[in-house]
């Protein structure tokens, strides 16, 4: 026997999905409503103070200075550990 009973896996496994697909049918592009709050608008009471939404502007703008080196940084050391392959192993 071929397959050695893979093929009937396979087999049970296409039915079962078939199956599947069958209790939920919808259209190709159908959009489904994932939102918890199903479309009611978010109501935000809290209000910051001036001094809080200073540390809080701060906070945010160290994250994104270090988000930014560290996406230079990992530019930069493979481009040079590349370049180093290349001087070294190709052109010597």
């Amino acid at each position: 026997m071929l397959g050695g009973g893979f093929i009937g896996q396979m087999h049970a496994t296409n039915k079962q999905n078939r199956e599947n697909l069958k209790k939920n049918k919808k259209k190709p592009f159908e959009r489904q409503d994932y939102s918890p709050n199903s479309g009611e608008p978010l109501n935000d009471e809290k209000n910051l103070t001036e001094s809080e939404r200073y540390f809080l502007l701060q906070k945010i703008k160290n994250q994104n200075i270090r988000e930014r080196i560290v996406q230079i940084i990992s530019f930069i050391v493979p481009l040079a550990l590349i370049i180093l392959f290349i001087y070294f192993f190709l052109l010597t």
